[in-house]
This record gives C-alpha cells, structure tokens and sequence, in this order.
C-alpha cells in the first residue's frame, strides 16, 4: 500500500508556489536626474523596505520584487532579477543591494512607455510555478515622457494583465 500511495502522490502536480504581491519598482535615470535625484530614489527604496510595517506586508505577502532601471528608447535594464521576499533578512538584503546597484546611464531621454514594457514583460520571467495574486508596477520619474510610445499606449495591456500602476514624481523644491 505504501508504494501506491507514493506513485499517487509522484504524479500529482507540483504545489503553486503562495505569492501575494508581484512589485517592479521602476526607477528613472534619465538625464533629467541629477545625482542628489537618483540618491533619493535608491535611499528612499532602501529605507522604506526597511520600514517594520513594510518589511511585514512584504514578507506576509510572500511577495517577489524586481527593480528596473529605465531611461531613453532602448535603455532599460532589469537591474535586480526577481528576488523572492520570505524572511526579514531577505527584505534587508534586497534594501543592501538596491543601495548600492550602480547607475547605467545618465544622458538619455525619458521613455516611460517603454520602460512600463519592460515592467510588463518581465512579468512573464517570474518562476512559471509562481502565480502572484496582485502585479504592480510602482514607477518614480522627474520629467514627462520624451520618447519611444507614450505610457498611455501602454494602458490597455498592462490593465489586461492585470496590473496595477503606480507612481512616484520627483519634484523640485518649489515646483507644483
């Protein structure tokens, strides 16, 4: 009886892999921002995963966090792979690691829709045993797309995926 119920269990699928929150943080570094304005993005993400109230959301999420780093048409990189967040320890050294992910470029315009293309695409990369309940792409900028499609072009596929987006402007001091 042992061996028919081990053959039962070995052709059973394998278990979907619990993950609540999908996040790309998508991260401008176009040549509209400066260094003090990159400092921000990459100290503000690190220091809000750091947050307790954060770091328990994430971990009770079991979520998976990827970060993007987009500039003009054609530069755009995944700069941090998918990283899985189950342990206090995993939320501290995915905060080390997106404090010191260096800067690609610095020149180049600003192409948010292609940017939300690549948040979307790699989507598709995450573990095909993973099956995330919520998707969402938090984007921080400071200037107006110049470049490649517009980010409204992109709206209708990332609403069909199912994804959320949300965004971060950086502002000068003063400006509205």
């Amino acid at each position: 009886m042992p061996l028919l119920l081990f053959l039962f269990l070995a052709m059973m699928p394998a278990p979907v892999l619990a993950c609540g929150l999908a996040l790309v943080l998508a991260v401008d570094v176009s040549g509209s921002v400066d260094q003090q304005e990159y400092r921000i993005q990459m100290d503000g993400l690190a220091a809000a995963l750091r947050d307790g109230i954060v770091v328990d959301a994430l971990i009770d999420q079991q979520a998976q966090i990827s970060l993007i780093q987009w500039s003009g048409a054609s530069r755009q990189e995944q700069s941090v792979p998918w990283t899985p967040v189950k342990t206090v320890d995993d939320v501290y050294r995915l905060a080390e690691v997106i404090e010191a992910v260096p800067r690609p470029w610095r020149n180049y315009s600003t192409a948010i829709g292609e940017a939300l293309a690549l948040a979307l695409a790699s989507f598709e990369t995450l573990d095909t045993k993973m099956q995330c309940d919520r998707r969402v792409i938090d984007v921080s900028g400071d200037g107006r797309s110049n470049e490649g499609p517009p980010p409204q072009d992109m709206r209708l596929a990332l609403r069909r995926a199912g994804i959320t987006v949300n965004a971060l402007a950086i502002e000068e001091e003063g400006e509205i």
